[in-house]
């Protein structure tokens, strides 16, 4: 396990480095993007209003995890739920003002992705019967997860972020989730819609990466879209 962990945490710092590295892309309208101006500079990247939204969950962790190594459960979920705020709140800022870049859309995945990943040290900390009592589904859950990253990262070489209409449901009940599980009593149905949320992302996410070749961002189901009930949820 400790092997596995660390090479997922060695990817995804390699794949924000990288993001840096490379070209910064502004995304317009539509699936097509253009190239950013060559005197764009990686401070320039960094500081845009919207990636110092996401930051902001990057620089909540620490207070995270303290909080719940503390039992600061009060604490932890003003935290959490500020997370959950940046989440929605840079991805409007991105679109509404024209500043989406390829290097802002893998901040913001990358800090979803090690917040669900510290999750599980969060509920291990404040309530471990809720891992001890569910072991089934988190054993799903995990393997789900573990299928789509290892397609992503092996096939896909971390190319190509999908932004599923599963997906965003997912975050959102997430973000909302979370504390609930971790204060209320009957916290089971907040459990199971959640992380089943979970185990439907990860499973059409990995259909994605398997049946494509090159991964287009803009696509929004594996199935025919008239199927998918998550697209009521949102404009289109």
């Amino acid at each position: 396990m400790r092997k596995i962990m660390t090479y997922y945490f060695r990817a995804l710092l390699k794949n924000v480095w990288m993001c840096g590295r490379n070209s910064v892309t502004i995304k317009k309208a539509g699936p097509r993007t253009t190239q950013m101006g060559q005197d764009t500079t990686w401070r320039v990247a960094v500081l845009s209003p919207p990636n110092l939204i996401t930051l902001v969950r990057y620089a909540l962790i620490p207070v995270l995890i303290w909080a719940a190594y503390e039992g600061e459960l009060a604490l932890f979920a003003a935290a959490f739920y500020i997370c959950g705020i940046s989440d929605y709140a840079d991805g409007y800022v991105a679109r509404r003002y024209g500043l989406a870049t390829s290097f802002g859309s893998d901040l913001d995945n990358i800090s979803d992705e090690l917040l669900l990943v510290l999750s599980l040290l969060f509920m291990h900390l404040l309530r471990p019967e809720v891992i001890a009592d569910n072991v089934p589904l988190f054993a799903g859950f995990l393997a789900a997860a573990a299928a789509d990253r290892t397609l992503f990262y092996a096939k896909h070489r971390g190319k190509g972020r999908l932004h599923l209409y599963s997906g965003k449901t997912f975050q959102r009940a997430f973000y909302l989730g979370l504390p609930l599980i971790l204060w209320i009593d009957a916290y089971r149905l907040v459990l199971y819609v959640v992380f089943g949320l979970g185990i439907i992302t990860f499973a059409e996410q990995s259909a994605l990466y398997l049946t494509r070749s090159r991964i287009d961002p803009e696509e929004k189901s594996f199935i025919p879209l008239r199927y998918n009930v998550f697209k009521h949820l949102y404009r289109h």
